[in-house]
C-alpha cells in the first residue's frame, strides 16, 4: 500500500497504532493460517514489527483453553495459528506513538506484509487486518 500522512490534532495527548491481524486459509497454499506471516509498519521511518510465533507449535491453541479457546471443535482446533485460536478473542497489537507523533503535525505511515521475510506469493492465503491511528485528547 502507498504511504499515507495522518494529521495529529494539536490537542493530542497520546497517540497509538492499533491493529488486529489474523491469517486464514483459503486459496491454494492455505498459508496465512498456518504460516508465520509478518507485518511491519513504518511510522515516520521507525519500524514496528509483528509476527506469529505460535506457528509450528502443535498445541498452542490447546494451551490457551483457560484464556477462551473453545476446545473439542471439529478439525485441528488445538494447532497454533496466525494471530488467532478458535473461539478466542483476538488481542489488538498496540504500539505507543506518542513520542514520535508531534501534536499539530502529521506522521507518515507505511505498511508492509511479508511471508518468510518477503512479499507473499499469489494465493498464499488471506490476511484479515484492521488498523487505526488512535488519538487521545
Amino acid at each position: 500500500r502507498p504511504a499515507i500522512d495522518v494529521d495529529i490534532p494539536a490537542s493530542a495527548s497520546r497517540v497509538e497504532l492499533r491493529s488486529i491481524i489474523t491469517g486464514h486459509g483459503g486459496d491454494t497454499q492455505n498459508c496465512a493460517e498456518f504460516c508465520n506471516h509478518q507485518h511491519e509498519f513504518l511510522i515516520d521511518g521507525r519500524a514496528f514489527f509483528r509476527e506469529h510465533p505460535d506457528i509450528g507449535n502443535d498445541r498452542a491453541c490447546e494451551q490457551r483453553v483457560s484464556e477462551g479457546v473453545v476446545p473439542n471443535q471439529s478439525g485441528s482446533w488445538w494447532v497454533g495459528r496466525g494471530g488467532w485460536c478458535p473461539g478466542q478473542h483476538v488481542t489488538p497489537w498496540v504500539e505507543d506513538l506518542t513520542d514520535i507523533a508531534t501534536p499539530g503535525e502529521s506522521i507518515n505511515v507505511e505498511y508492509f506484509g511479508y511471508l518468510g521475510g518477503r512479499t507473499p506469493p499469489a494465493n498464499a492465503g488471506n490476511i484479515r487486518m484492521s488498523s487505526w491511528i488512535v488519538v487521545y485528547e
